[in-house]
């Protein structure tokens, strides 16, 4: 609670400075956002625990009643008055940050339990307490009159420190709630008298007097020795405890004098966190976040973190803080409204953007789509290349081996028919000399018989013609079969066992080889032009296509192709 006083003080102080120099409050919130940039991810894990406990509120609060339930059933009938002022002092205690009317009903039977055993030091106890919870419904002038009628010769200690600290609490939350200008200096005046009386009372071994040493100093703008005496007493405070909440909202503005938005942000989010687990209805953390995000542009977490102080705030049935919130809610809405604006225009621009990335996406397929059926026909066509290179490959090397199988029969041929030359050349020459000596011994009858005796004879044509047949049908293997194909079939030649070529074939074969004048043919079978072309118009006559026949005799496949 002494957070919202120390929030108050710094309002109601500065409200002159802030109001003429708007301009130069802008410049520095403006020079504070960009500080606080760098800043914003490293209170995410802070951040994180204030949501968590934001949304665990309502198990906080039950826990907070299942205590309080706890301590009223102490209070059975058979228990004395005084037992009973302590335990009602104690469910006071939890109600008096937690729930306003709640802590007005036990105030006022605090009161009556006071009277009824006529104890100064518990009735003033309870007219202050009275009077704390007057000042924050904002009832001021009754809250005040009952301070003043109290008589502080009958004070205790314990009086004095709680007397100060209401009437402390009053002017602030009075000045705050009016926010007249005039009334400043004198409200201001009677907040530092009252924190310095706090030191009086406060012993230094307090865990509070840290608090109250920090407020002595902060209330004199000695911000470097308010933040020393601050993280001494949360060093020592339970993170569980109403005035830690108070100390770390207090040592959050003392940041924010120095700026230190990064400490500021950090304390003010632990504030936060306390009060929630707490719970404390009456806050001030909360929406103090909510305004330093909304400056921040985080709207929606601000949005939500004033939506949850409001409903603290109306939980607790607090004026002044109710007060305040509408004041910051227009802000907040306005922006918020702003930023959902931007968001749906995000959406927009993203879903136009998603949809036009699809669209890509979807040319860019069916680019990658025919890219790959190009390449896939790409590839099998050099799959078929490669195969029709193989086979041609193949083929050539077939080629090349019958080519050099020609080569060497032609070879072969070529040694025969020269030595057939040379044996025949031999043999003219042998004839040739025999004549010239029988010439030079006038031995003409001798010249006859050598000549007789030198024709070719049965073996010799026969031999030759051996060789010509194995010859030419080593050259055309198929020819007989081939040529029988030109004539029907019923007068196709037929060879007799042994027989290589008959005389038809033989005559056939010259013409194949390209012999077609008679008169050479005759020379080469021995036979005479009459009969060599007998056999020719016989062969003919026996063929199926009598007009073309020696064409086609001539076209016979070569053994190169075959």
């Amino acid at each position: 609670m002494d957070a919202i006083l120390k929030h108050l003080y710094i309002d109601t102080m500065n409200l002159m400075q802030y109001m003429p120099h708007g301009l130069l409050a802008a410049c520095l919130f403006f020079l504070g956002q960009l500080l606080c940039a760098s800043c914003t991810n490293s209170h995410e894990e802070r951040y994180a625990e204030l949501d968590k406990a934001v949304n665990e509120r309502n198990i906080y609060i039950q826990k907070k009643e299942e205590g309080i339930d706890n301590l009223r059933q102490q209070l059975t009938p058979d228990i004395s008055l005084e037992a009973k002022y302590h335990i009602c002092n104690r469910i006071f205690e939890e109600y008096l940050a937690y729930k306003s009317d709640s802590a007005h009903k036990y105030v006022s039977i605090l009161l009556d339990i006071a009277r009824a055993i006529q104890k100064a030091e518990y009735i003033n106890d309870a007219e202050i307490n009275r009077s704390f919870l007057l000042s924050t419904s904002g009832v001021f002038d009754k809250a005040e009159a009952i301070l003043k009628r109290l008589d502080k010769k009958s004070f205790t200690n314990a009086n004095y420190r709680h007397y100060y600290e209401s009437y402390r609490w009053l002017y602030i939350t009075w000045n705050a709630y009016l926010r007249v200008e005039e009334n400043l200096p004198e409200y201001q005046d009677k907040v530092l008298a009252y924190s310095d009386s706090m030191l009086a009372v406060v012993p230094p071994t307090d865990v509070e007097y840290h608090y109250w040493l920090g407020e002595h100093y902060w209330n004199r703008q000695e911000y470097a020795e308010a933040e020393k005496e601050y993280t001494e007493g949360i060093r020592k405070m339970s993170p569980l405890s109403r005035r830690y909440a108070s100390i770390t909202c207090s040592m959050a503005f003392v940041c924010h004098e120095q700026g230190k938005w990064d400490e500021f942000e950090k304390y003010m989010i632990l504030s936060a966190i306390a009060d929630q687990k707490i719970p404390l209805k009456e806050n001030l953390a909360m929406q103090e976040i909510a305004s330093y995000l909304t400056r921040k542009n985080d709207i929606t977490r601000a949005n939500r973190y004033l939506l949850c102080s409001l409903e603290d705030a109306i939980f607790y049935n607090n004026r002044l803080r109710l007060t305040q919130i509408a004041r910051k809610f227009p802000e907040v809405v306005v922006r918020y409204q702003i930023h959902e604006k931007n968001v749906k225009h995000m959406q927009t621009l993203v879903i136009v953007v998603v949809c036009l990335l699809a669209v890509l996406m979807f040319v860019f397929a069916y680019f990658i789509w025919r890219h790959n059926k190009l390449l896939k026909a790409q590839r099998k066509i050099r799959i078929q290349l490669n195969k029709d290179l193989n086979q041609l490959n193949e083929e050539l090397q077939g080629a090349n081996l019958r080519l050099k199988h020609t080569n060497q029969i032609r070879e072969q041929y070529v040694s025969l028919f020269i030595e057939l030359c040379a044996a025949y050349i031999d043999k003219y020459n042998k004839l040739l000399k025999q004549v010239e000596r029988k010439v030079k011994l006038h031995q003409e009858d001798d010249i006859l018989s050598v000549l007789h005796q030198n024709r070719l004879k049965d073996t010799d044509t026969k031999e030759f013609f051996l060789n010509f047949d194995k010859a030419f049908l080593t050259l055309y293997p198929t020819f007989i079969e081939e040529f029988n194909q030109l004539l029907y079939p019923d007068k196709q030649i037929t060879l007799k066992k042994g027989e290589h070529l008959s005389n038809e074939l033989r005559l056939m074969a010259l013409i194949r080889l390209g012999v077609k004048d008679t008169q050479k043919i005759s020379t080469l079978l021995l036979y005479s032009p009459q009969t060599i072309y007998n056999y020719r118009s016989s062969m003919k006559n026996r063929a199926i296509d009598k007009e073309n026949f020696e064409k086609n005799v001539e076209s016979i496949s070569d053994i190169l192709l075959t």
